[in-house]
């Protein structure tokens, strides 16, 4: 490890991703596994386990939503493709090469 110093440089970053990003995802995750009153009394939550996820994948809304989401994520991917693959009608690049190409330019052949 020649460059040791420069780890200092880039610790501040790590910090606040770990502060922004994994904290509350760890959070999430542990109290998942507590019910909560409604209140939001952390302090009167109660363990319940796996409780939670059975309740949930049980609920044939959570299954209608995951398909939902699915559908909606996979059609709308397809959609930005075809959109950024489709060839231009005109091009702004006065190159007979770029214009003849059009969106297809980047695909592999």
């Amino acid at each position: 490890m020649r460059h040791r110093a420069d780890y200092l440089y880039v610790a501040p970053a790590l910090g606040v991703m770990l502060l922004v990003i994994a904290y509350p995802i760890y959070d999430t995750i542990y109290l998942s596994f507590f019910n909560t009153p409604p209140n939001l009394a952390l302090e009167d939550k109660i363990f319940v386990g796996l409780g939670n996820y059975e309740r949930i994948l049980g609920l044939d809304s959570f299954h209608e939503a995951t398909w939902n989401t699915f559908v909606w994520t996979v059609f709308s991917t397809l959609f930005a493709f075809v959109l950024g693959s489709a060839r231009p009608s005109h091009s702004t690049v006065n190159s007979v090469g770029a214009a003849s190409c059009g969106g297809y330019c980047w695909s592999p052949m």
